[in-house]
Formats: C-alpha cells, structure tokens, sequence
C-alpha cells in the first residue's frame, strides 16, 4: 500500500471515528452535549434514553409510525432499538407492532381490516377474492371487497342483494325515526325557565328541573 492510500485509509477511518465520537456524545433531540444518558441507536446516531423513550409514547398516542426513526437521518428504528427504549414490555409490544405496520404499508399488496379504529391488516397474495379473519378485531370480510359476506356469494351478488335490500332499509330506518320522535314528544319537555330539555321517567306530575331547579307541572 502506498503512502498516498494509507493517508486516504486513515483520514477515512478518523472521519468516522469523529462522526461516531460526535453523535454518541451529543443528544440528536433535545441537543445536549453531552447527553446525560446516551443511547447509540443501531444507524450510530445518539439520543438521551429519556428523549427516546418521550418519541415512543407520542409516535404510540399519535399512531404515527413515520416518528418512529432516527431525529437526525430518519432512518427507521430497529426492534433491537425499542426492545432497550422502551420502559415496560407492553410498550416495547406496541412500538413492534406499529413498526412493522409501517413496514407492511410499504408492500403494494397491503390491505388495512375495514372495522374502524383497528389496525389489523394483511398481505393480499393471491389477489382473489377469499375471506380474511382479522387477528386484531376478529372481524371477518371479503379480501377483494372488504365486505362482510359469505365465500360462496361473488362481490358483486352481494353488491345486487344489498341494493335490492336498500329499500327496506330504509323504510325501517323510517320507522325507527318515527317511534324515536313520538317518544321523545311523550316523555320529554323543555324547563319553561331555561329551556333545558328534562325526561319524565315516572313518579307524579310535579317537576323540578335539575339545571335551573325551577319548579313547574308536567301537564301545564
């Protein structure tokens, strides 16, 4: 090796040192130097454990998977990563989950369970229409539809039965709508003081309501 390449060869090395040196010694959030309680994360960036464990919690509250990297190269954080940053087990169980639902999201092929609020998901690899049950909410549906509906009925049978059943859908929402609103007129009524709507639940006629405790006659 000429003395040229060996020059090379170490400046490279001590500009990698240095790089490490600077980033396990300085917090890549709050930004102090040196970090009270350093953690090296597996891209070599440095962070306070207590700053780390703070990205945890919000990237868990806020369900956002993208906070879940590195604040100064934002590359990913690795399981390895969490099993240290994160406090407890279930936290530690969480942040997995939503790591790897941020890598799943990644493949073309991904299709989110359509219950709402679940974060359940699957690979569609056959790209035919099968019946996938949810691991997370345990609801079933169609892979191709996301609808609720029998193997052997296609997409679009249930799509003409369901309109064909619209109509009295519709008509027993009518119905529901008008035993609602008659209820409503037989066992509610406004405070004639403040107009706070009070509900007659039996006993006598003789009202107080229980806002302004103004005092007054069901009937009148």
């Amino acid at each position: 090796m000429t003395t040229f390449k060996k020059t090379l060869t170490f400046t490279a090395l001590f500009i990698t040192i240095f790089n490490h040196s600077l980033s396990a010694s300085e917090c890549s959030i709050c930004l102090q130097n040196p970090s009270p309680n350093p953690y090296v994360l597996a891209c070599t960036h440095a962070s306070c454990i207590t700053c780390l464990e703070n990205l945890v919690t919000f990237s868990l509250k806020e369900k956002r998977a993208l906070s879940l990297e590195c604040p100064r190269c934002e590359n990913p954080l690795t399981e390895q990563d969490l099993k240290i940053i994160c406090p407890d087990h279930e936290t530690q169980q969480r942040a997995i989950a939503l790591l790897k639902l941020a890598h799943a999201r990644k493949d073309p092929r991904f299709k989110p369970c359509p219950t709402s609020d679940c974060s359940g998901y699957f690979i569609d690899e056959f790209g035919v229409g099968r019946i996938i049950n949810c691991g997370s909410c345990k609801h079933s549906y169609c892979s191709s539809c996301s609808k609720n509906h029998k193997q052997n009925i296609s997409c679009e049978k249930f799509k003409q039965l369901s309109q064909m059943q619209e109509p009295q859908k519709e008509k027993q929402r009518s119905l529901d709508d008008q035993m609602t609103q008659k209820w409503t007129q037989a066992n509610t009524k406004e405070c004639p003081k403040c107009k706070t709507i009070i509900e007659k639940n039996g006993g006598c006629k003789k009202m107080t309501c229980y806002d302004c405790r103004y005092v007054f006659h069901w009937d009148s």
